[in-house]
């Protein structure tokens, strides 16, 4: 079972759910034991959306995606359903667009094509694309049958489809690979400003997590800077990016955390870390989880079965131990 809570650790609900995740706390998405979601208003209990729905997506201002009996569509927080609801599937709405799958042909097959929503239901990007991925400052990756490129808001190509694999722009640039495989960042016009044989993600805070070879063959990780520059004479087993300062970083199968200079200010001793929010990180230790602060300090006890990310309003979803 699974309930809210805030920064310092205080139960949101009146009572756990089969699932539960807010946007806000005026707009709670929860689950019931019969699988179906609907939204409440977490201080007052008031009912918002019935919980019909196999599938309810987190709102963004009134509107949200939802799944039905027929398909995929756009919800209203207090006015319901509207528009198509036949579609294949629908995403969170990302820069003010849901990226949707609009069924062309029998659900499920190569014929499916997507595009992208705004919150009044219009295709303002047609579904022509066999691939896509949500909007990230500003472009959008999406493919036909055989290669990748970015569209704009408005649906124009800014950079080529050109290419056989990508990742969402973060920082003005985005890393990706072309039919040979060869590895690139490219910026927002599609211009290459640095090659690389290792694998790379996105650069957050400016610095992108990195994989590749030592010199001895083992597969290692480690950062680089917007200079392209390997940055902290450090080599990892595992890393994920930084937040508020702070990057994940593993060894031996134990995770700690560094701060922007490289320095360990979180030892290597816990068996799962996620990234720093509102100033507090989850953990897992052993069975349980809770969070950590900046420099390792528990803030939240580790009283958990599961712990994820807080959000932009300081509210974070939390898996309660089974008795």
């Amino acid at each position: 079972m699974f309930t809210l809570i805030n920064t310092r650790g205080e139960r949101l609900l009146k009572q756990p759910y089969q699932y539960v995740t807010a946007t806000t706390l005026q707009r709670v998405v929860f689950r019931l034991p019969s699988r179906t979601e609907g939204l409440m208003n977490g201080e007052t209990g008031e009912i918002l959306i019935p919980p019909i729905y196999k599938t309810t997506g987190n709102f963004v201002g009134p509107v949200s995606y939802a799944k039905s009996d027929t398909g995929y569509g756009l919800i209203h927080e207090t006015e319901g359903p509207f528009g198509d609801w036949t579609m294949w599937h629908i995403m969170e709405f990302s820069d003010g667009l849901a990226k949707a799958t609009k069924v062309h042909s029998p659900v499920g097959s190569i014929g499916n094509r997507i595009g992208f929503l705004d919150s009044q239901g219009n295709w303002v990007i047609d579904p022509i694309y066999q691939f896509a991925d949500p909007f990230s400052e500003g472009l959008a990756a999406v493919s036909g049958p055989e290669s990748w490129g970015y569209i704009n808001r408005q649906g124009e190509v800014v950079v080529p489809m050109i290419y056989r694999m990508v990742n969402p722009l973060h920082q003005g640039l985005a890393f990706v690979r072309d039919q040979d495989l060869t590895g690139f960042f490219v910026d927002t016009g599609g211009q290459v400003v640095w090659e690389t044989e290792d694998q790379c993600s996105w650069f957050s805070e400016g610095y992108c997590a990195t994989r590749g070879a030592s010199s001895d063959g083992r597969r290692i990780r480690w950062f680089i800077d917007l200079h392209f520059q390997a940055v902290f004479d450090r080599q990892f087993d595992d890393t994920s990016h930084f937040s508020e300062g702070i990057a994940p970083v593993m060894r031996r199968k134990k995770w700690g955390a560094i701060d922007a200079t490289g320095n360990l200010v979180i030892p290597f001793q816990y068996d799962d870390m996620g990234i720093c929010r509102h100033g507090l990180i989850p953990a897992e230790l052993g069975e349980k989880a809770g969070y950590v602060t900046k420099t390792g300090e528990v803030a939240i006890p580790f009283e958990y079965a599961g712990c994820q990310l807080f959000n932009p309003w300081g509210i974070a979803t939390v898996r309660l131990p089974d008795l």
